[in-house]
């Protein structure tokens, strides 16, 4: 019985119902950093239109804060994999191809979108709110102060339904 449970905790719903799931981010290790983005923001080749300006926004709010233990970098990394895997959330903006979401859910840090009016990929099909975040633009100032205020045990559900919907995005 308790075989059959823990394989029914990784099981994914639809077409691959019953097909346990290949890994499961990790829930019970804490994650080295609170909020993870890195991305271009064309301040070199000034493009005011290129992604809303959330990444502009986002790097004057939150740049430079990595001892509070977000990183949101327009600096390019050989180690953004591993600093992904580490965190805890993962923010996506638009720009280059209206925001990321795959990479984050495969890596199992939670999503965090800020984009009003543009759906990810299975945002309209899975339950999107189980293991990801929407947050409004005019919110992206708080953005840390709401990540903060969101309890423990909902992170690890989180978590836990990324483990159910990565292999989605795959």
């Amino acid at each position: 019985a308790a075989a059959a449970a823990a394989a029914a905790a990784t099981t994914v719903a639809g077409p691959a119902a019953g097909r346990p799931t290949t890994s499961q981010p990790p829930t019970s290790r804490p994650r080295h950093w609170l909020l993870h983005w890195r991305g271009q923001v064309f301040f070199a080749q000034p493009q005011p239109n290129y992604s809303f300006g959330i990444r502009q926004q986002a790097l004057a709010l939150f740049g430079g804060r990595e001892g509070e233990r977000i990183l949101v970098s327009a600096d390019h990394s050989p180690d953004n994999t591993a600093e992904m895997r580490n965190a805890t959330y993962c923010a996506v903006f638009p720009g280059n191809g209206w925001g990321h979401v795959e990479l984050p859910v495969i890596l199992g840090c939670i999503p965090v979108v800020v984009m009003d009016s543009i759906l990810v990929p299975w945002e309209n099909v899975l339950h999107f709110e189980q293991f990801g975040l929407r947050i409004p633009r005019s919110q992206l100032p708080r953005l840390v102060e709401i990540l903060r205020e969101i309890p423990p045990d909902r992170v690890q559900r989180m978590q836990v339904a990324l483990s159910r919907v990565w292999e989605r995005f795959t």
